[in-house]
Order: C-alpha cells, then structure tokens, then sequence
C-alpha cells in the first residue's frame, strides 16, 4: 500500500530562516519519514539497485526541501539524498541549538521582578522562556521550572508560594494513600490570581505613579517658564542699554554741530 508523502509532512512546521527551531524541525521530520514508510533514510542512503527506495528517498527529500526558506536551501543545493541533507542541517545547525538551550535556560533563572505591580508580566517572561526551552527540544523537570518561579517572585507574593506548598503538604498527610505534588502550573495560577487581588486591594500605587507624572510635569514647566522670564528679562535690559547708547550718542552728535560762540552764548545764559 502507498503512502501520500506529502501528508505526512502536513504537520511538520517550516524550517526557521535562522534554523531557531532545528530541534523540533528535525524531531518533526523523523516522525514523517517514519509514517512515510522511509526509514532507511534516517541512517543511509537508498540502496541504487533498488527503485523503489530511490523513488521514495526522491519524494522524501522533494517533501523536506519544501520546508526549507531559500536562504537555508542554498546552503545545501548539492545535498541530493533525504540522509545527506538531514546530516548536513544537523551539523550545521545542531551546534546552534545546543547554544541557543544553554543561554536560554541561564536566562530563565535570571529573570526577576523589578515592580510588584507588574508581577504579572514576569510570570509571562517565565512561561514565555520555558516555551522557548520546550520549542528547543529541552526539558527541565518541574522542580527545577518551580525554583526558577520562586527564585523570580518578589517579596510581596512569597506567602502564596508558602500557602501552597502548606495546603499540599497538608493534602498529603490527610491522604497519604493517593499524595498530591505542587505542579508549576498550581503555582502559576496560585500567582497570577495573588497579584490580581495585590492590585486590587492596592489601588493607590497607581494613584501614586500617576501623581510622580503630574509632579514632575508641573516641575518641567515651572522650570520652563522661569528660563523664559530670565531670558526674557535679559533682552530687555539689552535692549535698554542699546537705546541708552544710541541716545548719548545723537545728543554728542547733536553738541559737536553747535558753532563754538553759540555754545558759548548758551552756557553763558
């Protein structure tokens, strides 16, 4: 019986242009060629002498070059086997990868909050990450998902991570036959309803925020208005020492035109 290549490989998602996603695209793609009924050709090339491992290696690197972007297929143009081309994008990108985990996870234990408020927006950077760490192909087990979350959580949330853990553990000595963990998810949402009930219960915080804006507003322009009347003060008193001078000046002018006896005559009366 037949298989329809290319409906194996419906689901199998476009190949990243920076290869961000090789893990899950490689991962993806094993799956479909082994629905594909082309198993040989995750570990050899097709056998010459048979046809119909040709034909299928044919369709299979046809189905694999499709999800390639451009400028990733031309890296590869001479990679004209399905086990030749999955080497080559492994060895290329593979490296990346294992890079690309390393730094992600370092970052998900270094995320911290910097604003109770804002808490909210921590714990989407958290779960944002971990779904970076999973679309890597990377695995971290709940305890070490949970001490990134509570290494992040501010002061002001620490007892609801207490409470939780305190009902859990008292759910287990209650039923010891069938005990219960604290799953990252719990915590998660234990969190998030936390912080929404902090903001509602401490709506000045925002009233304060709101008067810092204001203050150093109306500061601005005090301060815009004072530089205004200074400069404005200043060219007037320019201007009154120019039109001082400019008088003295035509009444000198005035005095030198005046004939010596009529000066005279004048200084006399």
């Amino acid at each position: 019986m037949s298989v329809d290549v290319a409906k194996t490989f419906a689901n199998v998602p476009k190949f990243a242009e920076d290869g961000s996603n090789y893990t899950i695209f490689s991962m993806r793609i094993t799956l479909a060629i082994r629905a594909a009924k082309g198993s040989f050709a995750l570990t050899r090339v097709p056998n010459p002498v048979q046809q119909d491992e040709v034909e299928k290696d044919e369709q299979l690197l046809n189905a694999i070059v499709s999800l390639l972007p451009d400028k990733v297929f031309r890296k590869f143009l001479k990679k004209d086997k399905t086990f030749v081309m999955l080497e080559a994008l492994k060895a290329h990108y593979n490296i990346k990868s294992t890079a690309s985990v390393a730094i992600t996870e370092a970052h998900l234990f270094m995320i911290e909050c910097k604003n109770d408020k804002h808490f909210d927006k921590t714990l989407d950077e958290i779960e944002q990450t971990k779904e970076r760490l999973d679309d890597l192909g990377h695995a971290i087990n709940d305890a070490s998902y949970i001490s990134a979350i509570v290494k992040a959580t501010p002061k002001a949330f620490q007892s609801i991570i207490d409470s939780s853990t305190n009902t859990i553990d008292t759910y287990n000595l209650i039923n010891p036959v069938a005990p219960r963990r604290l799953t990252p998810t719990m915590l998660l949402t234990a969190l998030r309803e936390g912080h929404s009930k902090h903001n509602l219960l401490n709506p000045k915080e925002d009233q304060v925020e709101a008067a810092d804006v204001v203050v150093v507003d109306e500061v601005a322009e005090a301060v815009e208005v004072e530089v205004v009347t200074k400069a404005v003060r200043t060219a007037n008193a320019s201007v009154t020492i120019v039109a001082e001078k400019a008088i003295t000046r035509k009444c000198a002018l005035h005095l030198s035109a005046i004939k010596p006896t009529r000066l005279r005559q004048m200084r006399r009366a």
